[in-house]
């Protein structure tokens, strides 16, 4: 289950083992799913944990790396599902946001041109700075990985301008 930390957000992660199960299972419950269909751009999981499981400070490499093998898993599983056969457009992919990894999830697209918009081809990011290879897990032979860098300015309550980014990751089928 989701769940966002609004009082506690330094606060120790209890239950790190048990979580990481849980997310396991839900990975692995992929296998059974058919995605549903209801002629929408795309169908989406978001990744259900606790976010100081999978962000920063609290979190780790170990629990990180962990994290996106169970959404890969997942998505190799929908990729794998018989909808694809009956739809004119359906593929897979792991949208992966770093170093906060509580935006990401797993998305079947059923429209090209969606997927295009999240499969970058600006500013790439180079190849050593794949999650792959930074979190040293094995994607699926027919994945593959495209980032970018998202910045954005907001201000604060002084009225402060303060700069963001994030790593944006497509980690999934070619398009």
């Amino acid at each position: 289950m989701r769940q966002i930390s609004i009082h506690r957000v330094n606060a120790k992660v209890r239950g790190i083992p048990r979580r990481l199960r849980a997310l396991e299972k839900w990975a692995e419950d992929f296998e059974q799913t058919v995605p549903i269909y209801e002629h929408q751009k795309y169908w989406n999981y978001k990744i259900p944990v606790l976010d100081r499981l999978v962000n920063q400070p609290t979190t780790n490499f170990e629990i990180q790396s962990k994290a996106l093998s169970c959404l890969i898993i997942a998505a190799a599983h929908l990729a794998k599902s018989p909808l694809k056969e009956k739809l004119p457009y359906y593929k897979v992919a792991v949208l992966l946001v770093l170093p906060d990894m509580f935006s990401s999830e797993v998305t079947v697209f059923f429209d090209k041109n969606y997927y295009d918009k999240f499969y970058y081809t600006d500013n790439l990011l180079s190849d050593n700075q794949k999650p792959s290879s930074q979190f040293e897990i094995d994607i699926p032979s027919e994945f593959s990985e495209v980032g970018t860098i998202v910045k954005w300015k907001d201000e604060d309550d002084n009225g402060q301008t303060i700069t963001f980014s994030e790593e944006r990751w497509t980690i999934g089928q070619q398009p």
